[in-house]
């Protein structure tokens, strides 16, 4: 089963890479377990369904078209070449 932990603390670990405060991990009890009691760098999250949920709101109204933000008016970048790289950065 897995467990869902919070990091209060920055740090590395060798299975798991770094790590900084905020951040969320699901692992093995055993990983969870050894985090929060023995290196004391994480806390167990709390379940979000044991906490009471708001209703469900309506879904903000669509933008008009070729309003701010439209993704269709924004002109599209085609990737350019890279150049070739030389011994000699100058030339």
């Amino acid at each position: 089963m897995s467990v869902e932990i919070v990091f209060t603390a920055q740090g590395s670990n060798t299975a798991l890479g770094n790590f900084a405060a905020g951040d969320r991990l699901r692992c093995g009890e055993s990983m969870a377990r050894h985090l929060v009691e023995e290196a004391r760098v994480a806390r167990y999250a709390t379940l979000a369904s044991a906490q009471p949920s708001a209703p469900p709101s309506a879904p903000p109204a669509a933008p008009a078209a070729g309003a701010e933000g439209d993704v269709a008016a924004a002109p599209i970048k085609t990737a350019q070449p890279r150049r070739k790289r030389t011994a000699n950065p100058n030339t």
